[in-house]
């Protein structure tokens, strides 16, 4: 991850998750967003890597720590906003809790609970415009 961020944020949560569930872990999906008041979305730009730019991440979370590759190694959830995005001002929300993570990962249905976008196991770059229930 030294050169660059590659795929997404939720390909990675979806990869470590599972590897963390086939270990005997009960690893939940958290999901950091920046609202203001009002319901703007705020920009998360990573300190790790400025060119990008989401409006939302996903993060596997276990025990009180964040696993991200774009922080390089397991974080405390407390302080992982801070170091990953340089922000105070938001914490890790529940998007996924351990038992449905490890339904949704044990179905091969996870990558649906994401919004709109469609993942395939074989699939690097996802597509993000297609809805679940277009795809045939």
């Amino acid at each position: 991850m030294a050169d660059g961020y590659r795929d997404d944020c939720v390909m990675h949560a979806v990869r470590i998750a599972r590897l963390l569930i086939e270990d005997g872990h009960a690893p939940w999906i958290g999901k950091l967003v920046r609202e203001r008041d009002g319901g703007e979305w705020l920009p998360l730009i990573p300190l790790r890597f400025p060119t990008h730019t989401w409006t939302t991440h996903y993060v596997t979370c276990l025990d009180g720590r964040a696993y991200d590759p774009i922080a390089g190694a397991p974080i405390a959830i407390d302080h992982y906003p801070r170091e990953v995005f340089g922000i105070d001002d938001d914490a890790i929300a529940t998007h996924l809790d351990a038992e449905r993570t490890a339904r949704l990962i044990a179905s091969g249905e996870i990558r649906r609970s994401f919004g709109r976008a469609v993942y395939r196991e074989d699939q690097l770059q996802c597509p993000r415009s297609i809805p679940p229930d277009s795809r045939g």
